[in-house]
């Protein structure tokens, strides 16, 4: 039988509300379970883009390997918050998740983990990367290509309705300073999404969609 782990109780939690991931692995690990390298000082929790290539070999000597999936980390401060709390974290790394598939130069057939990946580590990298495969840089505005910018706080709108009887939206942590979405237009963003978010639908197929335009404006600066 394998063994049980802190997490497996959040992963099915999540499975039952984020269809959308469909067969792909949720890792989630708490940062001392990470090599050194990979830690993030300051962070609350955090997602990481090919996390899963790159602690492959690691989760495979701890027979967790699971297959290609998303890999979200999680700090000691994490673990010592109420589990709203925890939830809306974990939910915040996991819109993350779901934004980058299919935008991600990690999505990829294998699970080699090549230099090319450190790519992405240095400015202009994910560019260069897109340029060597030959693929080409979709239409987006420049709020869209900040990391929490519309992409994010549509999806995690969307999110925060299927668990709002349990998560506050603001425990999502979709807006502040230093985010596309300023708190004071927090309540807007609902406003304008809402007949969006009645009808509800694929999250895939939602962000192949224009946003709504009420909803847009909120981002322009």
């Amino acid at each position: 039988m394998s063994e049980i782990h802190w997490a497996d109780e959040y992963v099915n939690w999540l499975q039952g509300i984020v269809p959308e991931l469909g067969d792909a692995a949720i890792y989630l690990r708490a940062a001392t379970e990470l090599p050194e390298w990979m830690q993030h000082e300051g962070l609350f929790a955090w997602f990481e883009p090919g996390g899963d290539l790159k602690i492959e070999k690691l989760l495979r000597s701890r027979s967790q390997w699971a297959g290609r999936g998303h890999l979200i980390v999680f700090s000691d401060a994490w673990f010592d918050r109420p589990e709203h709390v925890q939830r809306g974290g974990l939910l915040h790394e996991i819109t993350h998740a779901i934004c980058s598939v299919g935008q991600s130069v990690f999505d990829l057939p294998t699970s080699e983990f090549t230099l090319e990946h450190w790519l992405l580590t240095v400015p202009g990298g994910r560019e260069k990367l897109m340029e060597m495969r030959g693929i080409q840089e979709r239409g987006v505005t420049d709020h869209e290509r900040e990391s929490h910018g519309l992409r994010f706080v549509r999806v995690g709108l969307h999110l925060a309705k299927r668990v709002w009887q349990s998560v506050s939206p603001w425990e999502l942590q979709l807006t502040g300073a230093l985010y596309a979405l300023q708190d004071d237009r927090f309540l807007d963003a609902i406003k304008a999404l809402t007949p969006e978010l009645e009808s509800g639908g694929n999250l895939l197929e939602i962000l192949k969609t224009e946003a709504p335009a009420d909803f847009a404006k909120l981002f322009d600066r």
